[in-house]
């Protein structure tokens, strides 16, 4: 498995051929003796934010599967956009180009299907399941021997990573281990070396850092997770259950506190100052409305519907939460109505 050559230009002034060319012989080495394993690409991209790109995140895409054979290069071909098209017909598109490649080859890691987890820097991430090999273009490989940082507003590293590499075998359950723990990229480079400091921690301390990501991962390949990452999981979206039905009856009580207000107001106010009156218990209705639909969707994705276990809302009250997300959605939906009608 050899590229056909190294790119030969980069706009990015770190870009060095020695690196490409150090990283691609990691990359393909990691990949030689793969075959039957797992294999996790990583990408990391760095994206400015605020007035003149005054702070920057790292945005990651990870890609996981099963290698079902040895890699291999095919053809690269690249959809031209109209831009792309009018440029090469004025003879200046290779004076543009702002990257230009000595080869023209995808590699592809064939796997049956494969998962894309997607973290644009948040608290939440997108699991995607594809059922193709997993291939990487020329414009991605490029990357391969470069870093992405993330700065502050004084410009100051928050964090160093590498903008693609990939694990194999062991090495994948190891990573989603220990890539959380702040050592992992800056004091520490090697998932080696920060599985032998973590070995001195408690079981608590060590399974802190778990990325349960991994396990809805293996759950979509069909792979079985191992035992902390499961009990991790499970008890994270078990807390994530119980807070969403906690939320939706604090906002049924605040509902029926703001229509207390409305029929107060409307009590002891004239007719024609009646809308005036409430302007602000009917705003606060509103949001509290939009927010349930929100935290309605949540559960859905959460699959509340199926879940029957008991939560306790209150002392002596508690609900089952497969029949309180049913109903509280068959009421958001009489209420929507009815707000609908009335507009």
């Amino acid at each position: 498995m050899n590229l056909i050559g190294v790119p030969r230009e980069v706009s990015d002034s770190r870009f060095s051929p020695n690196n490409f060319k150090d990283a691609y012989q990691e990359f393909k080495g990691k990949l030689k003796n793969a075959v039957g394993k797992q294999v996790l690409v990583v990408e990391n991209k760095s994206r400015n934010h605020g007035c003149g790109g005054r702070y920057s995140t790292i945005e990651q895409t990870s890609s996981l599967g099963v290698l079902t054979s040895s890699p291999g290069l095919i053809p690269y071909q690249h959809e031209k956009s109209p831009l792309e098209i009018k440029l090469e017909e004025l003879g200046v598109w290779e004076s543009w180009n702002p990257r230009k490649f000595d080869f023209d080859h995808s590699l592809v890691l064939p796997m049956k299907k494969y998962v894309k987890i997607s973290d644009a820097g948040h608290s939440s991430q997108r699991l995607e399941l594809k059922e193709e090999p997993l291939v990487l273009s020329p414009h991605e490989l490029m990357y391969l021997g470069q870093h992405v940082e993330a700065e502050n507003e004084l410009f100051r590293t928050l964090k160093n990573a590498p903008a693609i590499f990939v694990e194999t075998g062991e090495d994948v359950e190891k990573y989603f281990r220990f890539h959380n723990n702040i050592l992992f990229g800056h004091k520490v480079r090697t998932l080696a070396d920060i599985e032998k400091i973590m070995q001195k921690n408690s079981k608590e301390e060590r399974e802190k850092y778990l990325d349960t990501s991994y396990t809805a991962t293996l759950d979509l390949l069909g792979i079985e997770v191992p035992e902390d990452f499961r009990r991790n999981y499970d008890g994270k979206i078990y807390r994530k259950r119980t807070d969403v039905i906690k939320e939706i009856y604090g906002l049924g009580v605040s509902e029926q506190f703001l229509r207390g207000e409305i029929q107060k107001i409307k009590r002891n106010c004239g007719k024609q100052d009646e809308v005036f009156m409430t302007w602000g218990q009917r705003a606060r209705l509103k949001d509290v409305s939009q927010k349930r639909a929100t935290l309605l969707q949540e559960a859905s994705a959460l699959g509340m519907s199926d879940w029957n276990e008991k939560i306790e809302l209150m002392p002596g009250l508690s609900v089952v939460a497969s029949q309180f997300y049913k109903d509280t959605q068959e009421y958001h939906s009489e209420q929507t109505l009815e707000r609908a009608q009335r507009n």
